[in-house]
């Protein structure tokens, strides 16, 4: 628990360098022959990266130490990102076609093109460094903090019952997940106030006060499936499943790159993000990727909530 501790305040710092990144990165592309177009605001990559950052360090002391809450939340987060990375590498595979378009529309003309067996090496590599990086990686942090003597470990040195004890491992990782969302759910209504919502895309203040709603409903729902309150797993249903069928309507109606123009992306980096081949109808195809697994999952937590929420209470919950 040492040794992953150190290794997930090392990650720690790399994110905070990330972050740092982040802040300079359009100063320095400022002053190229040529600027590349820039994000039209980096404040929330710099805040999301810092985040992570001092996540990531809190956690690393917290194995070191070692502390229950630790081990949980270290669990819960690895799995998730075991789950993200699956997802995304199976975008990455829908998307690699595009990928050589892209390379070779950005050749300079002054230079031979790529030849189709080093473009194709280039995707292959950055496939298994996505794999590497984020699927093996997080998938070793996920089985070693959710092993048996891991958890009795931190039960023996950290004998008191912490509040990550006070609902099974599976309920707290969807409410840790709806928090996320909320506090998504807030910056979007902070610097991106742009919604699809059932076969329109909302804009200013119309967009805000969508986005308020869900990170309120998310924080609600977050804290009642802490609780074991059935009411927050019908709410978390219900928010869902009207999401996805508004993604879905909107999508197929309008083209996602719309929603970058509202967002002030500009003329460039649309036509960028259209040579990508990240379009609505992929848009389309990531809503339904995630849709039957988010489903399932919510129906396997169910059962949770057939007892009472008093069962759970005082680190009785099993995990």
């Amino acid at each position: 628990m040492v040794i992953f501790g150190i290794l997930t305040i090392i990650g720690g710092c790399i994110c905070a360098l990330f972050a740092l990144l982040a802040a300079v990165a359009p100063m320095l592309a400022a002053k190229a022959p040529n600027p590349p177009p820039t994000s039209p605001n980096v404040l929330p990559a710099v805040v999301m990266y810092c985040a992570i950052a001092i996540g990531f360090v809190w956690l690393g002391v917290g194995s070191i130490i070692p502390r229950r809450w630790a081990r949980a939340l270290l669990a819960v987060i690895s799995w998730t990102l075991v789950v993200f990375g699956i997802s995304g590498l199976g975008m990455f595979a829908l998307m690699a076609p595009q990928f050589k378009q892209t390379m070779a529309a950005a050749q300079p003309p002054n230079q031979p093109p790529l030849s189709d067996s080093m473009q194709t090496g280039m995707i292959v590599g950055m496939f298994c460094f996505f794999g590497l990086f984020g699927v093996v990686g997080p998938l070793i942090w996920a089985l070693f903090y959710s092993g048996r003597n891991v958890k009795a470990t931190c039960e023996v040195l950290d004998p008191v019952p912490r509040w990550t004890d006070r609902c099974p491992l599976p309920v707290l990782a969807i409410s840790i997940w709806l928090l996320f969302g909320a506090i998504t759910m807030a910056g979007m209504a902070a610097f991106y106030p742009v919604a699809p919502f059932f076969g329109s895309l909302l804009s200013g203040n119309m967009a805000r006060a969508y986005h308020v709603c869900l990170a309120v409903i998310w924080l609600y729902a977050a804290w009642a499936l802490y609780r074991l309150d059935r009411r927050g797993w019908w709410v978390v249903f219900v928010a869902m499943t009207a999401s996805i069928l508004s993604s879905v309507i909107t999508f197929s109606r309008h083209d996602v790159t719309e929603m970058y123009g509202v967002m002030h992306y500009s003329a460039q980096q649309i036509a960028m993000i259209q040579k990508v081949g990240f379009g609505s109808h992929m848009m389309l195809w990531s809503t339904m990727l995630w849709t039957v697994p988010a489903i399932a999952y919510l129906l396997y937590i169910r059962k949770f909530f057939a007892r009472s929420a008093d069962t759970f209470k005082d680190g009785a919950a099993t995990t």
